[in-house]
């Protein structure tokens, strides 16, 4: 899918997220500065209100997926989405 060139590129940053197990609110809530593309993984910090204290959620990216949103993302800010639809 990453490689086909009749998949739009939002579409394939989606694909390419879903990849890691994440739901698919989470996927679309997903910031740059929350990857990180050196050790492999999204990290993200959950702020749970009914336990009243934040929960790093980590979860890893696949090595061809990392590649490809390096080349994706590297026009973006940190605290910009990486998903635009």
């Amino acid at each position: 899918v990453l490689a086909d060139p009749e998949i739009d590129m939002e579409t394939k940053k989606l694909v390419a997220l879903l990849t890691t197990g994440l739901r698919i609110t989470e996927v679309m809530h997903i910031k740059v500065n929350q990857l990180n593309l050196e050790a492999l993984r999204v990290e993200r910090v959950l702020i749970l209100k009914k336990r009243k204290k934040d929960v790093r959620l980590t979860k890893p990216l696949h090595p061809v997926v990392v590649e490809f949103l390096r080349s994706a993302i590297s026009n973006k800010n940190g605290d910009d989405f990486i998903l635009e639809f």
